[in-house]
């Protein structure tokens, strides 16, 4: 497991693999100088994690609330466990539930509807507890 970092970003990979945009996960971090509110994300594919101090924890499996179709589900599963459905984003205790099932997991499947259809894709979790737990440390890091 590599981890490339700059100074607001890591990209976390496994070096066995061929490096393209689907097997890398990529950290995000920021804080907003005039308010000190902290933010981090953590993305691969179209699956988008969120932490801030005011949602906690939310996921979003389109990488962009605005390309949800109105009233239409969202959907992660990991590996053979019970889906997890929302038609908003997924937050509180099921965005937590679906990050403790991925730490253990191999792999994640997502769907969402949109305008121009249904969307699925099928994620590696590969190297996902190193970026979650490396995106935990570096917010509680933020401003010291």
């Amino acid at each position: 497991m590599f981890r490339n970092f700059n100074q607001d970003s890591i990209f976390i990979f496994n070096p066995n693999n061929k490096i393209n945009k689907h097997s890398i996960w990529t950290i995000y971090c920021t804080q907003e100088h005039q308010t000190n509110k902290k933010q981090c994300s953590l993305q691969k594919q179209g699956f988008f994690l969120i932490k801030t101090a005011e949602i906690d924890l939310a996921i979003n499996v389109s990488q962009s609330v605005e390309r949800l179709w109105q009233d239409e589900d969202q959907h992660i599963r990991i590996d053979n466990n019970q889906t997890f459905n929302t038609n908003s984003i997924f937050k509180d205790q099921s965005a937590l539930d679906i990050v403790n099932q991925m730490k253990l997991g191999t792999i994640v499947n997502t769907r969402f509807s949109a305008p121009s259809g249904t969307h699925e894709e099928t994620i590696d979790l590969n190297g996902f507890s190193a970026a979650y737990d490396s995106m935990n440390l570096l917010y509680n890091n933020l401003g010291k």
